[in-house]
């Protein structure tokens, strides 16, 4: 009956549907999701709707509008107004139906939002808005402290985050890759562009050297190289990363261990990457949220202010004081010790003096003391 009042349970049944709709669905962080891991300071809804301004911009920007389609008119002018509006009806379900680019999902903990995503990389948006950021030095957040693309979740257990490293990593951590290749696409040269200095003169000699040639091969010990060739190859650096752990609302997942897990990952994915602490070329984000693991990897994580919005648009000569100023504390230091160091021979002149006045005093007083019964006693005989 229409009129009939439903029971709790009924309601409590649908809520638990909507979280837990499905891997990858539902209102909750659940595991085969992906999006952005937003922090603020206890104003999480204006955070929320100024991270979907963000992404919204950037991605019509960069992708393109949500909807491609447009409403296309109808050629049939003798269309039953109901059925219009039936199609209509029809359309709108449909948009609701329809998973949105941006959502967001309840994490479970407090200041963390996440915002999960139907776009295939992430990072993309992340870029984009951290580089105008950061180079034009323009506020674009005021609620959002801190943003972190993550590429995928799995439940916080070793062999899914395994999995879920392996899927991940991939394409960062490909065997013989360099900071230029993973990083920055390479610069290719234009067909016009002149030839490299380290190319050895001896290539644009005239034919008439063949002599020559001979004997400078049997100058060369067997099994060296030409030191021309040696010295036109240069070294590749090879691929700095680094791995950061944080846990909210979990005590089981320990962080050497899941350390130890990314690590095992990157060096079978990748023997020549190098652990960098200080300047690493690629982080790689773990983050445990109560029983989800969220894996993410930012480029330039520490010059980029740890990715924090805030901090970038700040300028540098306000983080630390200028020159001058540190100049003239050292100068007032010094002189301040020199001073000190001037006055401490005049202090010790002044208690040798002081002791000297204080010791005539106690002798002039023992001799008034032997006098004044001497007096007494010649009173007496009188």
């Amino acid at each position: 009956m229409p009129g009939q009042k439903r029971n709790k349970s009924y309601y409590a049944n649908a809520s638990k549907k909507a979280r837990y709709a499905g891997p990858g669905q539902g209102r909750s962080l659940c595991p085969q999701m992906r999006g952005f891991l937003v922090t603020c300071n206890n104003r999480e809804k204006e955070a929320v709707s100024e991270a979907y301004n963000l992404f919204n911009e950037y991605a019509d920007r960069i992708i393109g509008p949500e909807n491609n389609q447009a409403d296309s008119e109808d050629g049939d002018e003798d269309e039953d107004i109901e059925a219009a509006f039936e199609k209509e009806k029809k359309s709108l379900v449909a948009v609701r139906k329809q998973a949105r680019r941006f959502q967001m999902v309840d994490s479970g903990a407090n200041n963390c939002i996440f915002i999960k995503t139907t776009l295939e990389d992430p990072n993309v948006i992340v870029d984009a808005l951290v580089s105008d950021i950061f180079h034009k030095k323009e506020a674009k957040a005021r609620y959002i402290l801190r943003l972190i693309p993550i590429l995928g979740t799995c439940k916080a257990y070793d062999k899914n985050m395994i999995e879920l490293a392996e899927v991940c990593l991939k394409s960062y951590f490909a065997p013989g890759s360099s900071p230029t290749t993973s990083i920055e696409p390479e610069s290719v040269p234009k067909p016009d562009s002149k030839e490299p200095e380290s190319v050895p003169k001896s290539d644009s000699v005239d034919t008439g050297s063949a002599t020559k040639d001979t004997e400078v091969k049997d100058s060369i010990e067997p099994g060296s190289a030409p030191t021309d060739s040696i010295s036109s190859i240069e070294p590749r650096p090879a691929l700095t990363y680094s791995i950061l752990f944080k846990t909210r609302n979990n005590n089981q997942v320990k962080r050497d261990d899941a350390i130890n897990t990314i690590a095992t990952v990157v060096k079978g994915l990748n023997s020549e990457a190098k652990v960098d602490f200080k300047a690493p070329d690629l982080c790689i984000v773990v983050e445990i949220i109560r029983s989800v693991c969220c894996i993410g990897v930012v480029k330039n994580y520490y010059q980029l202010k740890k990715y924090n919005l805030v901090e970038m648009v700040k300028d540098e000569t306000d983080a630390k004081p200028e020159t001058g100023e540190v100049d003239k504390t050292k100068n007032g230091d010094e002189a301040v010790k020199a001073e000190t160091a001037a006055n401490v021979p005049e202090t010790a002149d002044v208690k040798s003096k002081e002791s000297e006045a204080d010791s005539i005093k106690n002798k002039n007083v023992k001799a008034e003391q032997e006098t004044i019964p001497a007096k007494e006693n010649g009173q007496e005989s009188e």
